[in-house]
């Protein structure tokens, strides 16, 4: 089952729309949600749990499942794939010691492309 776009179909072909909506989502998802999954919840759980192997695991599935959970607009597959990118950000994160900025740059640019794509009909 393909992911489900259609709350994106006003963006195809329309660059004013898209390009507003470029801006929305880099404030949102690449800086927001960023910010908020990564910078608070996850360093917090790691202050409360420890950094020990099993609690970085528990910490990514956990969040990576709620950030799925956040993208059900886009059906089953897009929270199977939203939660598997949360999860490789969140891997990242971590791998990199904890570097905000750069997890921030990746969601965007992902972002980025996706739009590009729904606007040349490509998605």
């Amino acid at each position: 089952m393909p992911i489900d776009y259609s709350s994106f179909d006003q963006l195809k072909g329309n660059l004013q729309a898209c390009l507003i909506a470029l801006l929305v989502v880099w404030i949102t998802a690449g800086f927001g949600e960023e910010i908020i999954f990564r910078g608070y919840f996850m360093r917090q759980f790691v202050k409360f749990f420890g950094d020990g192997k099993v609690s970085i695991f528990l910490n990514i599935v956990l969040f990576a499942v709620f950030f799925g959970y956040m993208h059900s607009y886009q059906g089953i597959t897009g929270q199977l794939v939203s939660g598997t990118i949360g999860a490789l950000l969140a891997l990242v994160f971590y791998l990199r010691k904890y570097d905000l900025w750069f997890v921030i740059a990746v969601h965007g640019f992902f972002d980025t492309i996706a739009l590009i794509c729904i606007y040349f009909g490509l998605a």
